[in-house]
């Protein structure tokens, strides 16, 4: 969605708020983020602008505080069908029969995998959603909890207030209902009793649902040489039209993607493989040995020793 925004309606200052906008998890805040981008950017004439362009989107389709709460997902990326095509990468080329065996296979394994190495976990709670939990707990450290009354508490962040109710697994600023484990928010209420955080921690994201997700397998099957014969014929392969040109296996990326030959490198630092500093790489490191000799030296070196040097 972005790149189509960006394509229309670029800067820095409203890619910022435009994600500021879709990654919030409270309503208020979103709405101050697209007051600020109606700011930022007014009606002039008849062109549409970046507000009345979010505008005609429904909301719940790419802001994250209009997800619906029962989910427990709270990813606003295509990062799941990113890492499915790198993970299908190698079969792409393949016949469709063996192209579906392969992707038979590594599921297959995978699911044994994943199974047998959350049987040895001992603890509760998923392992992946406790490190986002030890994040939360750090930053509750900076909240100070006020006691309500019952399960309800006033919990001070920063400049910021927000009302918690733990028996409903509420917070005012929207994370705790929405991913399913406590923000720091609630983490601090649940430190003014000492409660259990694992208590406040949605089934879903527990140790017993997830042996259940993974409970089946995939049976292995013989190979192609004891397949039955079909009384149906043969069915003849699909006619395909060869292009000019390498087969490209990778997709193009944009300038939102980060790594990878084609991708930004702006703002990199490179580091020298032979000397081990930053600034410079293997193929300058004579160019920066020799300009560094006359450094020391005093004497600042001429364009023409700086050309020979670097032939050395």
């Amino acid at each position: 969605m972005y790149n189509n925004f960006k394509k229309s309606f670029k800067g820095e200052e409203l890619k910022r708020l435009f994600w500021r906008a879709a990654s919030t998890y409270n309503v208020n805040k979103h709405l101050r983020m697209m007051a600020e981008i109606q700011r930022v950017h007014p009606k002039k004439g008849h062109d549409e602008t970046p507000y009345e362009w979010l505008s005609k989107i429904p909301s719940h389709q790419w802001v994250r505080c209009f997800f619906p709460n029962r989910t427990k997902c709270d990813v606003v990326v295509n990062n799941i069908s990113e890492s499915f095509n790198s993970y299908i990468l190698e079969a792409r080329e393949l016949p469709v029969i063996q192209m579906f065996e392969w992707m038979r296979r590594k599921i297959m394994a995978r699911i044994q995998v994943k199974r047998e190495g959350m049987e040895r976990f001992k603890g509760i709670v998923c392992p992946n959603i406790m490190k986002k939990i030890d994040t939360q707990t750090a930053l509750s450290r900076n909240c100070h909890a006020i006691w309500g009354s019952g399960e309800t508490y006033e919990v001070m962040h920063g400049l910021d207030n927000h009302v918690v109710v733990l028996d409903e697994h509420h917070c005012s600023c929207g994370m705790f209902q929405m991913v399913g484990y406590p923000c720091c928010h609630a983490i601090a209420a649940m430190g003014f009793h000492r409660k259990e955080v694992e208590d406040y921690v949605n089934s879903y994201l527990k140790k017993d649902v997830y042996l259940r997700v993974y409970s089946h397998s995939i049976n292995p099957i013989p190979g192609m040489h004891d397949f039955e014969e079909s009384s149906l014929g043969k069915v003849s392969a699909p006619k395909v039209k060869i292009g000019v040109g390498r087969p490209k296996k990778k997709r193009i990326r944009d300038g939102n993607d980060i790594g990878g030959t084609s991708g930004p490198r702006k703002g990199l630092t490179h580091t020298c493989s032979i000397c081990g500093e930053l600034g410079h790489n293997k193929a300058g490191h004579n160019k920066h040995r020799r300009q560094s000799e006359f450094e020391d030296e005093g004497v600042p070196p001429s364009p023409s020793i700086l050309i020979s040097s670097s032939s050395i």
